[in-house]
């Protein structure tokens, strides 16, 4: 696995197109200016993705997949506000 701050090139300028994406959905779903939204990492406690003694579980087994999915394409970014 290669962390961002690793990547160059190619898959850096993905990364960073991706990234800017976000932002400009941020900015025209929620209406606030670039300067008061921050793009962060994923982390499983987002989305409810822990072990019963709270350490983060970032795998999920094949099964699970539905919660993504249904994750994804139920919650625009304003319902994180």
């Amino acid at each position: 696995m290669t962390f961002y701050n690793e990547l160059k090139g190619t898959p850096l300028d993905a990364r960073n197109k991706c990234c800017n994406e976000v932002l400009r959905r941020a900015q025209e779903q929620l209406g606030l200016p670039r300067e008061e939204i921050i793009l962060r990492p994923l982390r499983p406690e987002d989305i409810g993705w822990n072990t019963a003694d709270q350490k983060p579980k970032f795998r999920v087994h094949i099964t699970d997949t539905y919660t993504w999915n249904a994750l994804v394409t139920t919650f625009p970014i304003e319902d994180n506000r």
